[in-house]
């Protein structure tokens, strides 16, 4: 029984916990699927974090099949981003705030398509990818600014393959991203419903 007992503490005391590094309401901006949204057709405004969302139509074009082309000029007002950093021998937290790079904090004009990647690359350990180590918390951005966090995300532990097969949104929005050895066969695209 004793040696049970012990078993269970250090299974609790080595296991890392995984934080999960999602795209929280209080910082999301866009038009986010689980967004508490009021406003009109330009602009919205993000009940549950105060965002000031504007998104104004410049030009479309109807294209071949269901893919029109067109830009948008975007503007969010909370637009920023927080990296805590601890110190492992005094145990301080500190905070660095700045303006996200890429953001639409001053307004935007872009490509109704337009993308982007966001991750964090954790280096390969002897144990752990050691060639070209792993990826967590990748987030894609929507030329409107909404953002939409990739699953499964492991996190800072080792993950059984990387990449994985196929990425999901956690928001609900249908996104489904599936990496491929080849950066330019990269895509993301929305299932249909």
């Amino acid at each position: 029984m004793r040696l049970i007992g012990y078993f269970l503490v250090l299974t609790c005391v080595l296991t890392p916990a995984c934080a999960a590094q999602d795209v929280y309401n209080e910082i999301n901006v866009g038009t986010p699927p689980n967004g508490l949204l009021h406003g009109g057709e330009v602009d919205t405004v993000q009940i549950n974090n105060g965002n000031l969302h504007i998104e104004i139509p410049l030009w479309s074009l109807k294209g071949r099949g269901s893919v029109p082309s067109g830009a948008i000029f975007a503007l969010n007002t909370k637009e920023w981003t927080a990296k805590f950093t601890t110190n492992r021998q005094t145990g301080e937290i500190s905070a660095t705030i700045r303006p996200e790079s890429n953001g639409t904090m001053s307004g935007v004009v872009r490509d109704i398509h337009y993308f982007r990647e966001s991750f964090t690359l954790h280096t390969g350990t002897s144990l752990c990818f050691p060639t070209n180590g792993y990826q967590s918390n990748i987030v894609f951005a929507q030329a409107n600014g909404t953002k939409h966090h990739m699953v499964p995300d492991p996190g800072d532990v080792c993950p059984s393959a990387s990449p994985y097969p196929e990425y999901y949104a956690d928001d609900g929005s249908g996104f489904k991203y599936t990496p491929s050895d080849q950066l330019f066969n990269r895509h993301l695209r929305q299932r249909n419903r």
